[in-house]
């Protein structure tokens, strides 16, 4: 046996969600409640039978986490994971203690909610320009208490990497120009690219990231997290809704970006795989690299809601080194990009096309520029496929099929602010989803590259192993001990519901937010009294179709899914 066994690499990659991070939020949690409880009994069977694994009472291998990837809410909850890794961990096993939420259960269940984001904090000054349709001054005091690390652990934990990449998907209104003739230099032809993404890494031992383009997050300084916060907002912006974001950047970030790109290769891989290569792409522009700006940034899921390429280009660096496609089969892979979904599952498939008038046609847009974002079709096709065990997914699955498994997906998935009943239940399936994944797919063959290296006894894999699709024995990468084996019970029905008598303030809210927001968009400085005058009266006249609509809305799409006691 090696001196230094190989570890099985994990990146997580976390796609957008809106209220439904709520669910992404669940199932980080039990994520790292797994991990933290697996590891704190390695320490035990360590003290106990030393290296000799043949006596060990669990699988002796080890796993590390290298990258966390998201977008929009997924995004938000990355950064939120980053923190709470820094930091000692209370999982939200039901029922949560009221006296010590986490960052993860406290920020998507209890702080954030719809009466928060109708309210008027952000109009209060009356020259205070409107930027969104909702308030988002509860985003800003979420973001400023949950993306700080306040009491830091001593230590490292022992399953994340040092160099943990933090990579947070963003949508650049302004753009950054690339000239598309053959010249390197100025160009006279040029594109403008708005995919961005905020990249930060979190180390422990002292050292430097190796790219500029990292900034550096340690449990031990201030230092970056501030900047951590922004980028969380601005990849959460969902457009018109929230409000955008501005980020302070450096001509340099772009100036030294890698991009992947596709190689000529006379002596092509065995596999046929086409050979790739990072390569610098340079914008049309002259600024050096300590040129400062600022970017106005939207919700990150418009240009990638489903980040998978950035956590996997993480893995492919991990050591030792597979070129840009990672080891797919049960023997060999040693690494793994799992992705949660929460809407995977969700959109519904009609054989008839939709209407073609023009609302239904910009409803329909909406939705296929929101769908086809999340998702792309290779890895679609490769997460499916039983025999690729390098990507898996997380995605929202119920017993009760009366309804949708996520509260939250109403009202274009902004249904779960409505009623912390409903984030609260999120969560909780998040983490009984997390452990039915934990306990039934993620798992490999004890012939394994990585778990071949441990001699497990017959009491493990009789206690701990389980079945590939094909029937093959296997052990679980991340195996579930003491509380976390038995099942997550899942949260009643009954406790799922808003009663109908809370709808009604809620459309009240939600008409009173929306005359602000016309009223200051009307009254630009400059305007007449008769403006303010016309506005008040046909207010009058507007106000109970606008409420009765919306209780319209809200009670067709929560009675749908059975959500109104």
């Amino acid at each position: 046996m090696d001196s230094k066994p190989r570890v099985f690499y994990i990146a997580l990659n976390m796609a957008g969600a809106v209220s439904a991070g709520a669910y992404t939020a669940g199932v980080m949690d039990f994520f790292i409640d797994a991990l933290d409880t697996f590891y704190a009994e390695r320490v035990r069977q360590q003290a106990k039978f030393g290296s000799d694994y043949s006596k060990w009472e669990i699988p002796a291998h080890e796993v590390r986490l290298v990258a966390l990837s998201g977008a929009s809410a997924g995004g938000m909850t990355s950064a939120m994971t980053a923190v709470s890794l820094c930091e000692d961990f209370t999982p939200a096993r039901a029922p949560m203690p009221a006296s010590a939420p986490n960052r993860l259960y406290k920020s998507w269940v209890e702080d954030i909610d719809i009466s928060h984001l109708l309210g008027s904090d952000d109009l209060i000054s009356a020259t205070a320009p409107v930027t969104s349709v909702l308030d988002c001054t509860q985003i800003d005091r979420i973001a400023a208490d949950a993306i700080q690390v306040k009491r830091p652990r001593p230590e490292k934990r022992p399953y994340v990497c040092d160099g943990l990449r933090v990579i947070l998907t963003l949508t650049n209104l302004s753009g950054v120009p690339y000239g598309i003739d053959a010249e390197s230099g100025a160009s006279d032809t040029q594109t403008l690219y708005h995919a961005d993404q905020a990249t930060f890494e979190v180390r422990w031992d002292g050292a430097q990231p190796e790219s500029e383009a990292l900034l550096l997050l340690t449990a031990f300084s201030s230092d970056n997290w501030p900047a951590l916060g922004d980028a969380a907002k601005a990849t959460g912006a969902f457009p018109v809704a929230l409000a955008p974001r501005y980020l302070d950047r450096s001509a340099g970030l772009y100036n030294r970006r890698l991009w992947r790109i596709s190689v000529d290769n006379p002596h092509p891989a065995p596999d046929g795989c086409q050979c790739e290569a990072y390569a610098l792409l340079k914008p049309n522009w002259t600024y050096s690299d300590g040129v400062p700006f600022r970017t106005l940034n939207v919700d990150g899921g418009i240009t990638n809601n489903n980040p998978f390429e950035c956590a996997h280009q993480v893995l492919c660096e991990q050591d030792p080194v597979q070129g840009f496609h990672n080891q797919r089969s049960a023997a060999e892979a040693d690494r793994a990009v799992i992705s949660i979904a929460p809407f995977l599952s969700t959109p519904a498939f009609n054989l008839n096309p939709p209407a073609d008038d023009l609302g239904s046609v910009l409803g329909s847009l909406l939705d296929t520029l929101v769908n086809q974002s999340r998702i792309q079709g290779e890895n679609i096709k490769l997460t499916q496929d039983p025999n690729v065990f390098s990507r898996f997914a997380i995605s929202p699955s119920i017993d009760d099929t009366t309804r949708d498994a996520l509260a939250s997906a109403s009202l274009g998935a902004f249904g779960g602010f409505l009623a912390k009943e409903f984030r609260d239940h999120d969560y909780q399936l998040g983490r009984r989803n997390c452990q039915w994944f934990l306990k039934q797919h993620f798992a490999l063959p004890a012939d394994n590259v990585v778990m071949t290296q441990y001699a497990f006894s017959p009491q493990v894999l009789q206690r701990f192993g389980t079945s590939l699709p094909d029937g093959a024995k296997a052990i679980p990468v991340i195996p579930l001990l003491g509380e976390l084996d038995p099942d997550v019970n899942p949260i009643p029905e009954i406790h799922v519901q808003i009663a109908q008598e809370r709808l009604l303030p809620i459309a009240d809210a939600a008409a009173a937010r929306l005359k602000l927001v016309i009223s200051r968009l009307i009254n630009q400085p400059g305007s007449t009294w008769l403006r303010t005058l016309w506005l008040n009266a046909g207010w009058l006249f507007a106000e109970n179709v606008v409420k009765r609509e919306l209780l319209k809305k809200i009670g067709f799409d929560l009675g749908r899914q059975n959500l109104i006691a």
